[in-house]
C-alpha cells in the first residue's frame, strides 16, 4: 500500500478516531472511524467510502448521539487460509458448523495472527 503524504509534507497515519457531526443541530458522536491522520498539521481526511458509511449509520439510526463505526473484515492471508480450508472442507453449498463461525470469529479477532 502506497503512504500517502500531508498537504505539509509529513506522512498520513492510518487510525481510528472519534468525530462529532452536528446534524440539524444535534450533536452525534460516532467512534473507531478510520481516519487519515497527520501529526504534524492535525489535518484529517476520511474516504468517500468512510463519509457514505457514516452518512448511512446517522440515517439509519435517527435520535442516536453515540454510534459505533464497524469494523472491516480483514481479509489477511492466515483468514483467506481458513475461508479456503472451509469451502475444501465443505460439500457444495452446505452451511458453516457453529464451530467453524466460532473459530474464523476467533481469528478475526486476533487480527489474523495464527495461534
Amino acid at each position: 500500500m502506497t503512504k500517502r503524504s500531508c498537504r505539509c509534507g509529513q506522512p498520513l497515519l492510518n487510525t481510528r478516531q472519534a468525530i462529532s457531526r452536528v446534524i440539524r443541530g444535534n450533536e452525534i458522536t460516532i467512534n473507531n472511524v478510520p481516519i487519515l491522520y497527520c501529526e504534524s498539521c492535525g489535518e484529517t481526511l476520511f474516504t468517500a467510502k468512510t463519509i457514505k458509511k457514516m452518512d448511512e449509520l446517522i440515517q439509519n439510526n435517527p435520535g442516536e448521539q453515540a454510534l459505533e463505526y464497524p469494523d472491516d473484515l480483514e481479509l489477511t492471508p492466515p483468514v483467506i487460509y481458513f475461508l479456503d480450508s472451509l469451502e475444501a472442507d465443505q460439500d457444495g453449498d452446505e452451511p458453516l458448523t457453529k464451530a467453524d463461525l466460532a473459530n474464523l470469529i476467533a481469528l478475526i479477532k486476533s487480527k489474523g495472527e495464527v495461534a
